[in-house]
């Protein structure tokens, strides 16, 4: 199952999958985050010997075949949305992480996806027509289960800002990367239309607000991902 974690910066992402995946593997369950998958055998018979030779082949390998199964949503993020090499990278490494999910699927319960397709396009489309930001969300991989960090914009912002308390020339550029309140409203916006999408796409929402004390987070969110994975164990589609 394939869990992606959306939210503010500050919500608390990183921090609380760093909390459910030790709890889940207590439990018996194989969990780990998508970008670890990195490191495992890239699944492609008719090259395995060359790319076992080397990491960085197989992350290649995996991009390009992301690129393939994928033409029209890297069209859209080369053409509509950024012509910015970094930005285009990054893109393209969160499809060789997923890509490295889909090929090892069966050996995971759960693989947790932080700053995905979703999170990472709210961000590209900030200065784009809410149009535009809805064709993309129409055209990337829909996970099984979205968690949706949702502390208020303003505590979120304040939690961004904090970590580099003491670092205040660190703090000016992470200021004027992640924007002012006004930004983060408008991020939390699409956010909220992401998760719209992504629900009529088949994906299955759970929001929660971090405003709470992470552990009661954690253990909701415990629970929550295995009654998801066992409804989709299941499901009419699983048994088939």
């Amino acid at each position: 199952m394939l869990i992606e974690v959306l939210g503010l910066p500050g919500s608390g992402k990183t921090t609380l999958i760093k909390q459910v995946l030790p709890q889940l593997r207590s439990l018996g369950r194989r969990s780990r985050r998508a970008d670890k998958l990195a490191g495992l055998p890239c699944e492609a018979p008719e090259a395995l010997r060359y790319l076992s030779r080397s990491p960085d082949r197989a992350a290649l390998y995996r991009a390009q075949a992301f690129r393939q199964a994928y033409p029209a949503l890297m069209d859209h993020i080369e053409r509509r949305l950024t012509s910015d090499l970094t930005e285009q990278f990054l893109f393209t490494l969160i499809g060789s992480h997923y890509q490295a999910y889909t090929e090892h699927a069966d050996n995971f319960d759960f693989v947790f996806l932080d700053e995905g397709f979703a999170h990472r396009g709210v961000s590209a489309h900030l200065d784009q027509e809410d149009a535009v930001f809805a064709d993309f969300m129409k055209l990337v991989p829909v996970p099984d289960l979205v968690i949706h960090l949702s502390p208020p914009p303003r505590v979120a912002f304040r939690r961004a800002i904090s970590r580099h308390e003491g670092q205040e020339e660190t703090k000016v550029r992470v200021t004027e990367k992640l924007g002012n309140h006004a930004v983060f409203r408008h991020r939390q916006r699409l956010l909220e239309a992401s998760l719209d999408i992504l629900s009529k796409r088949g994906a299955k929402v759970v929001s929660f607000n971090t405003a709470d004390p992470m552990e009661v987070c954690r253990d909701i969110i415990v629970t929550e991902v295995q009654a998801a994975h066992s409804s989709q164990e299941t499901s009419p589609q699983a048994a088939e």
